[in-house]
């Protein structure tokens, strides 16, 4: 019986011992914010458009681009080109307008 016991508690105490000494505080993991650089296809920090501007290299402004009445075509705009919106512009059914972001 006292073996039993013996064994018992000498489990019980390998156990709680593993468990306290299993908790310890941990650095919390720090994940590293990426740098934004003039090339990584984003508009971000000081830039006024997609990786130019601010910090970045001047945008190349070029504005004989129109753009008025209808889309009937699949058309997607050139981020590096500014856009005259002048007056109403339709995209019309099984067309599809794709303006990159920085646009």
């Amino acid at each position: 019986m006292k073996t039993q016991i013996f064994k018992r508690s000498w489990l019980y105490i390998a156990t709680l011992t593993l468990a306290l000494t299993g908790c310890k505080d941990e650095e919390p993991v720090v994940i590293p914010t990426p740098q934004a650089t003039c090339t990584d296809g984003i508009q971000n920090g000081t830039e006024t458009g997609v990786d130019c501007g601010g910090t970045c290299n001047a945008c190349e402004v070029v504005v004989d681009n129109v753009l008025e009445g209808s889309i009937s075509a699949d058309t997607t705009l050139d981020a590096s080109i500014a856009y005259e919106l002048n007056g109403v512009l339709s995209v019309e059914s099984g067309a599809t307008l794709t303006i990159p972001a920085g646009t």
